[in-house]
């Protein structure tokens, strides 16, 4: 389904564990989209409006000229880190990665807190992932993007979520890559 699948998973988190959430979201498009109605586009700054507990957004392979202005304003209410595309290659390996989200992160990062993964697959690149309805020219590579999957599975968090998002079989093509 689309990503607006990710904010009841979020309620759900943050009313039955009362614990800050830290919340990891491979995309090409920032989810904080400004709009009045609830859609795909919108989960995370929907979210940042109704959770009772903290969370931080870290959101990677944005790309810059693909959201406006809007998307990218500030959160309201909880704190937000944004890796465009261009500056994953600084990265040299999954461990900088991991350094990188614990230093953004307002809140101390343990056992109690909430870790969710969200993957949207056009956050991926269009020579692998082409079943989607916004192809990403220059996407994250599976295997860089694994790497980080395998070091963020050992965080100290006790719940875990992970969700695959937007994969869309419509635009799946016969090499069903």
């Amino acid at each position: 389904g689309g990503h607006d699948h990710a904010l009841p998973l979020l309620r759900a988190l943050d009313e039955t564990t009362k614990q800050n959430t830290l919340i990891i979201s491979f995309d090409a498009h920032c989810d904080t989209r400004v709009d009045d109605h609830k859609h795909s586009g919108t989960p995370f700054r929907d979210f940042d409006r109704e959770s009772k507990n903290k969370f931080h957004l870290f959101q990677v392979g944005i790309h810059e000229f693909a959201n406006s202005r809007d998307t990218l304003s500030k959160l309201e209410n909880n704190s937000e880190e944004i890796l465009f595309t261009k500056d994953i290659r600084d990265y040299k390996s999954p461990l900088d990665f991991v350094d990188k989200v614990f230093e953004s992160c307002p809140f101390t990062i343990n056992e109690d807190t909430n870790l969710f993964i969200s993957i949207d697959c056009d956050a991926l690149s269009s020579s692998v992932m082409s079943a989607v309805s916004a192809v990403n020219h220059d996407g994250i590579e599976p295997k860089l993007l694994l790497e980080w999957i395998e070091v963020l599975k050992d965080f100290p968090c006790k719940r875990k979520v992970l969700g695959i998002y937007e994969y869309n079989p419509v635009f799946e093509d016969l090499s069903q890559k």
